[in-house]
This record gives structure tokens, sequence and C-alpha cells, in this order.
């Protein structure tokens, strides 16, 4: 009895005033984004493609067991369970793995596209051998820049997509950033020609818009792009890109987001 007494916490403990004065530093606005983002994860639904990789994933990592007929067959050639594959013990244990093909993109363009990248990082060594240190560093920070950028407006097209749906026509969505694909090799046969077109955004299939207008929009600087594209989710949605967080309505974000930059937040 003695021995549950001095388990039980003491709730007038240094421990439990603390917790307690952490928990009212908060402010209403900080509140308000836990409510928020807790909310968004009870409203999120996986997508079917992301159900059927989880299930194929699963599906890849269940070993077979005694009742499957495959096994069954191994087993009567003199298999056991947990032994190698061959005479002697040094070959494999499990099966080799499955890699799923991503993209559109032909067989062997991903090996083209590896050597492609270490040539060009070979010539980025060898170019800083003999560029100026400052030069290097400013030009390395200006390509980390534009990246960051360019996944940032990657994600806010994300965003609109998820928020508009397919039937809501909105020319921001052509900023999505296309995948680079290699050049392609004038000596390929015709039935050997993989399909390496720039990948273009669904909406452009659903939905004409002007070409001018959309290369007008596709030449604006990357900053510009993201500006459009979080006043658009800020005006139609009430959603601030930064906070990560949709807002009941205007008002309700007026009062309660920082502001409408990211040094804002």
């Amino acid at each position: 009895m003695a021995g549950s007494d001095s388990e039980e916490e003491d709730y007038m403990s240094e421990k439990f005033l603390l917790e307690s004065s952490a928990d009212q530093e908060k402010t209403y606005t900080q509140i308000r984004k836990d409510r928020l983002r807790q909310a968004e994860q009870k409203a999120y639904h996986k997508s079917k493609k992301q159900l059927e990789e989880e299930a194929r994933e699963a599906g890849l990592k269940k070993q077979m067991d005694a009742g499957n007929k495959g096994m069954q067959m191994l087993m009567k050639m003199g298999y056991k369970k947990g032994s190698t594959l061959g005479k002697t013990n040094s070959g494999i244990e499990q099966p080799i793995g499955i890699e799923m093909k991503q993209g559109r993109m032909g067989l062997g363009t991903q090996t083209a596209m590896k050597k492609r990248a270490a040539e060009a990082q070979e010539e980025a060594s060898k170019k800083q051998k003999t560029m100026d240190p400052d030069e290097f560093r400013d030009q390395m920070a200006a390509r980390a820049k534009e990246g960051k950028l360019k996944r940032r407006i990657h994600a806010a097209v994300g965003l609109c997509e998820k928020l508009d749906g397919e039937d809501k026509p909105n020319i921001l969505r052509t900023l999505l950033v296309e995948e680079e694909q290699p050049e392609e090799n004038p000596t390929t046969e015709p039935d050997q020609t993989t399909d390496r077109k720039e990948k273009e955004p669904e909406d452009e299939e659903k939905h004409e818009y002007p070409p001018e207008e959309v290369e007008q929009l596709r030449s604006l600087p990357l900053e510009e792009q993201l500006e459009k594209l979080v006043t658009y989710l800020r005006s139609e949605y009430a959603y601030c890109f930064w906070c990560g967080a949709a807002y009941e309505n205007q008002q309700d974000m007026d009062e309660n987001c920082p502001g409408t930059s990211e040094d804002d937040h």
C-alpha cells in the first residue's frame, strides 16, 4: 500500500506547476494554429494512388507461408524456410527486390541521367578550383535559393489543385516545374525512341489557356510566381501558405495570421 502511495504523482509538485505555466504561455494565435493543424490532420484522406502504393509495399514485404503453393513447391524440391538458395551457404536469403519504375521515361534513361549528373558534378569541381571563392559561394547560394523557390512553387500548385478540384480553371496551375529531360539521340531507331517530351500539367489538358498568357506567367521571376500563388490561396480559400493552415474566413485569417510574407512568420 505504501509502495503504491509513493508511486502516485504529487499534483502540487513543481513538475505539474511548470507544465501548467508552459501551457498558459501560448498565445491565442499559437493555440488557434495548433487547432487548425489538428483539424487538417483529422480531415486528411489518403489518395487512391497512395493507398495502392502502401498495399503493394505491404504485399512485397509479407513473407510466403507454408500454405502458399509456390512455397510448397520449393519445399518439395528441398528448400528449407530461412536457408539460402543454392548448394552453398553463400546464396541469397531474400528475393531480389522489385524496383517500381516511376515516371514516363524509357528504360535506361535513369542511367543516362545519372551519368550526365556525374559529369556535371565533375565539371563543377573543375570550375571550383579555377573560380574565385567568393564568386563560387555566391553562385552556389543562388542555385540553392532557386531550388528552394521551385520546391515551394510546386507545393503551392499542389495545394491549388487540391483545393480547386478538377473542374475549376486556374492558370496558376501551369506553373508546375517541368522535369529536365535528357537530349534526344539522333541515332536512335524510331521503334526505340522513348517519350521524352516535357510532362505538361494535367490542368492544361482539361482547360485551355492563351499561350501568350501562360508564357508571360512562366517568364516571371520565381519570387513573383510564388507570390501570386500565395495571394491566390489567401484570397480564394483563406489559406496561408506560410502558416500551413486554412482559416475559417478572411476575417479569421486577418486577425490570427501574422502577415502575407515569409518574413512575417
